[in-house]
């Protein structure tokens, strides 16, 4: 669990709050909730109340083998819009077959044709 430290004012400079220092438990429960709960760097930081870049900082130095895992090969914008153009087309091919099922359904639901 955290713990603060006091850190002196510097001259012209208004105090300073204290830095917090973390066990090392806690450091390796946080790299956990990333590497093997599958939690998000960004959420797991913010569940601890703690700064994104300091728990990649802790990734870093404590399961650096981890961090390759971390971009995934559809991060490539090429791959990331041709996946985007497929969802379009799909999502409009299910948006007609749901108006067509709409219209049968409403010839089959009238008792007189």
């Amino acid at each position: 669990m955290p713990t603060t430290k006091p850190t002196p004012p510097t001259a012209g400079t208004k105090e300073r709050k204290p830095r917090r220092t973390y066990t090392d438990e806690f450091k390796q429960g946080a790299v956990r909730m990333v590497t093997q709960q599958k939690q998000t760097p960004g959420a797991a930081a913010k569940a601890l109340g703690i700064d994104r870049g300091l728990l990649m900082t802790w990734i870093h130095k404590l399961a650096p083998d981890w961090l390759p895992q971390i971009g995934e090969p559809g991060d490539d914008p090429k791959v990331l819009k041709a996946q985007l153009r497929e969802a379009l087309k799909e999502n409009q091919r299910l948006r007609v077959t749901v108006d067509v099922l709409k219209k049968a359904t409403a010839y089959f639901a009238n008792p007189n044709p």
